[in-house]
């Protein structure tokens, strides 16, 4: 959703952290619209949701197993030991496919779940003109 939201205001990805604040306020100012960008964007990211989602599949190669087995362990040499995470990595080393596919699972569905409850636009940090 914050990818959607930040990439149709035309913001590089990168900036995300500083531009999600003020990008419907830009967008809303120099296109002169009487909308909620926020809003718009979510029901725009849902629609595509639940268009789409069912055409999702597992990750198709072994590199990307990888990748997110070697993601997980990066957090726990990092010094993060959260309880879920310490599982999510024994899972992985005990068999990385069938952890995988879980793991791909709780993604998939925790998307679903999110979609499903809505979403409320992010707290802003006061900016421009007072």
């Amino acid at each position: 959703m914050y990818e959607l939201y930040s990439e149709n205001s035309g913001a590089c990805r990168f900036h995300r952290k500083w531009v999600e604040d003020i990008v419907d306020e830009i967008v809303i100012s120099h296109y002169d619209l009487n909308f909620d960008y926020w809003a718009a964007n979510f029901q725009l990211a849902k629609a595509i949701h639940d268009h789409q989602s069912a055409q999702s599949v597992f990750w198709e190669s072994e590199r990307v197993v990888d990748i997110i087995h070697g993601f997980l362990e990066k957090w726990e040499r990092d010094g993060l030991r959260e309880p879920e995470l310490l599982e999510w990595i024994a899972r992985f080393r005990a068999d990385k496919w069938k952890a995988a596919r879980d793991f791909w699972q709780e993604l998939y569905n925790g998307m679903a779940e999110a979609f499903a409850e809505g979403i409320t636009e992010p707290a802003h940090e006061p900016h421009g003109k007072t």
